[in-house]
């Protein structure tokens, strides 16, 4: 039968002070499901001086795969009849770096990570805080499984949730793109071509029918003012 060690114990002891926090069912549990979670705040670093302790990386991995399905859940729920493009590039900026380490600062996960003493004497970067947002929930998915990991990233993830569907919803190309997919599968195409002043000119072409032209200083602001001027000639509202 597994049991934690002395040092284990301790930390253990600080760790789950966090996990009540999050309401994780922790009390009673076996030192298995203790070492897990002790595993996904122990760095690399710290393992290497410990050869004795497991670090995180496997769970950051997990975790990784688990808010991916999670994330893709929440979509697919909110919009089920979407351009897979936009899918994954609304899911890519929910599972961003820097919005995973916003919220792994904003709930203090860094304070109970076990690493060596000179590991981030210069500061800790971006995604060494991401990763330990990943290996939490990748733990919380191991020790108590799929339901428990999405309330837990529902409770913390979640709430970033709007803030980015609405930013990727409402782009005009966005939104013009499913404005013709409420019809059609067909993709909408910009025909864009750089003039002699610098100037780049596009027109929004969707089955051989151009329905707006733009210009821009650049290739995405004249694709985006041609889609504008697709919206307005459509009376379709951008928010």
């Amino acid at each position: 039968m597994f049991q934690l060690n002395k040092q284990d114990q301790i930390f253990w002891n600080d760790l789950s002070k966090l996990l009540v926090e999050f309401e994780l069912p922790i009390y009673f549990v076996s030192d298995e499901k203790k070492y897990i979670f002790i595993t996904a705040f122990t760095h690399k670093s710290y393992s290497n001086e410990h050869r004795n302790s497991e670090h995180n990386d496997y769970l950051e991995f997990i975790g990784d795969g688990v808010l991916q399905f999670i994330v893709t859940d929440w979509i697919a729920k909110r919009n089920p009849t979407w351009e897979s493009g936009l899918a994954t590039q609304l899911r890519s900026s929910i599972v961003d770096k820097n919005n995973l380490s916003d919220l792994a600062e904003e709930y203090e996960l860094f304070r109970y990570l076990r690493h060596s003493k000179s590991a981030f004497i210069n500061g800790i970067n971006r995604k060494t805080i991401s990763n330990l947002y990943e290996a939490f929930i990748g733990a919380v998915y191991v020790a108590f499984g799929i339901e428990t990991a999405m309330r837990i990233a529902e409770q913390t993830l979640g709430k970033t949730f709007d803030s980015h569907y609405y930013s990727q919803h409402s782009h005009p190309k966005n939104v013009l793109q499913e404005f013709f997919q409420q019809s059609s599968n067909s993709n909408v195409e910009y025909k864009t071509e750089k003039l002699p002043n610098n100037i780049f000119h596009s027109s929004v072409i969707f089955q051989w029918v151009k329905y707006g032209e733009g210009r821009g200083y650049s290739k995405k602001e004249a694709e985006t003012n041609a889609a504008i001027d697709a919206l307005k000639k459509l009376k379709t509202i951008v928010k």
